[in-house]
């Protein structure tokens, strides 16, 4: 998301007024740009590669304003489990190149005129989102933010607030992926973004720029991330190749449309805040099909949602209707086929069956999301642009294991969201009506699965994965 910058009306200036150009602010000319805007923004994202100077620009203006004000700092990550992990070595180098006055603790640093402070900080400590004690600063700078998760955001930015002036939020990262939770500030008004090179940066170590070059020969890809700050294509964790899955954003279907065809694929809440999903998918060509609609509810109730997804398929007249039938799911799948719907194939998805799955998968849902990833590589699937914000960005961000033996899994949905405050209703519903059209043209049987076996019992309590 590389947005550019917006326009402010000024604000009065509270920490830099002035520039007297001191050898503590030798940062890259590009990173300048902080001088003239840093009080115009509560939002300052610095992105980009290694060698960039990105983490050194911001410690040297930190370091700069606390000679000049009071301030209080707080420096953090995602999670830390040593002081050795932070930037604390970055200042304390510093401060001892350029005998600052300030006074370097163990875990603490203070300018001895001015009595500004910084702390250091884990924003996730013992698998719990932990803010307290940070409040009031003036300055909180996270580094590697491109593992900050968008529920430490969410609980960060409302929390971090002085009564008569605005906190600085400085962040430094080399993006993960296109939408990382921080670079989702950078659509607001308040929010500078400053994209910076290696080659951008004048003080450049030859031996950084030897080692780039070294990289670039071995290989593209390593270079365009670490060393361009691109967002990484898949790799061994993530699933989908992030070309691939904004490429469908321009897929132009093709050849001529034999016979029509919808499939509705519906992911079924499990628990909390999750949300119900049905995803229609159109045929657009012989081999081509489209998202053409997601219709969301939250309603737990599983009479309600039999009545929602009866009227849907009377209205929208699919041919298939993949549903979850994960948790409460299984008791609307039964619902559902006792209607004995006329010429619609209702075909049960349980994610957590080992029956009928390829070599690569540990299970349906693993081999559901690797024959999604084929139609993406494919390019069989047309996507909206006002899907993208929903489907590709929770697409772009699954996770990958790989089991001793070989054998592929997609992360839990609860550490997804643990990750990012939200489950991957909208993928999973698309992954299931991408499933569903395999069946496209078969007789309907009530019996089957989604992987082609036969319902020998009910399971109504199945464990989510």
């Amino acid at each position: 998301m590389d947005a550019p910058a917006r326009s402010v009306e000024p604000q009065e200036p509270y920490y830099i007024k002035e520039i007297d150009g001191p050898e503590l602010l030798s940062i890259p000319p590009k990173v300048t740009a902080l001088f003239e805007l840093f009080n115009q923004y509560k939002i300052i994202i610095i992105e980009g590669g290694r060698g960039s100077a990105k983490s050194h620009s911001i410690a040297r203006l930190i370091l700069y304003i606390m000679q000049k004000r009071i301030v209080r700092v707080f420096c953090g990550r995602e999670i830390q489990a040593t002081i050795e992990e932070s930037v604390y070595t970055l200042f304390a180098d510093l401060v001892s190149e350029y005998s600052l006055g300030f006074r370097v603790r163990k875990n603490r640093i203070s300018h001895l005129t001015s009595g500004s402070t910084i702390n250091f900080k884990g924003f996730r400590e013992r698998g719990a989102i932990n803010i307290k004690g940070i409040e009031g600063a003036d300055i909180c700078w996270v580094d590697e933010a491109q593992a900050l998760t968008k529920p430490t955001l969410d609980q960060m930015l409302p929390t971090l607030r002085k009564k008569n002036s605005p906190v600085k939020f400085l962040f430094t990262l080399n993006r993960l992926m296109r939408d990382d939770a921080v670079m989702e500030l950078a659509d607001r008004d308040d929010c500078l973004v400053i994209h910076i090179d290696y080659f951008e940066n004048p003080f450049c170590p030859v031996t950084l720029l030897d080692e780039a070059e070294k990289c670039r020969n071995r290989s593209e890809r390593d270079y365009n991330h670490i060393w361009l700050g691109q967002p990484v294509k898949a790799g061994d964790e993530m699933i989908f190749e992030t070309d691939a899955l904004y490429g469908s954003l321009r897929v132009q279907p093709y050849g001529d449309l034999f016979f029509k065809a919808r499939v509705i694929g519906i992911d079924w809440a499990a628990q909390g805040n999750d949300l119900c999903v049905a995803t229609i998918l159109d045929r657009a060509s012989a081999e081509h099909w489209k998202l053409t609609q997601q219709i969301k509810w939250d309603e737990p109730d599983t009479t309600i949602s039999v009545g929602k997804i009866f009227r849907m398929i009377g209205e929208f007249k699919p041919d298939v209707v993949c549903i979850d039938i994960g948790s409460g799911g299984y008791n609307v799948y039964c619902d559902l086929i006792a209607k004995k719907i006329s010429g619609v194939q209702i075909v049960p998805f349980d994610g957590g069956s080992k029956d009928g799955v390829g070599p690569r998968a540990i299970n349906l849902r693993a081999e559901g999301y690797w024959n999604l990833k084929d139609w993406f590589e494919n390019k069989w699937l047309c996507i909206g642009e006002g899907y993208r914000a929903d489907v590709l960005k929770q697409l772009e961000r699954l996770k990958q294991k790989f089991r001793p033996d070989g054998l592929r899994q997609v992360r839990l949905k609860t550490e997804y969201k643990a990750d990012h405050g939200h489950s991957p209703d909208e993928a999973d519903s698309l992954m299931m009506a991408v499933w569903g059209a395999r069946f496209i043209g078969k007789e309907p049987n009530s019996n089957t699965s989604g992987d082609g076996t036969v319902q020998r019992k009910n399971t109504s309590r199945r464990k989510r994965i």
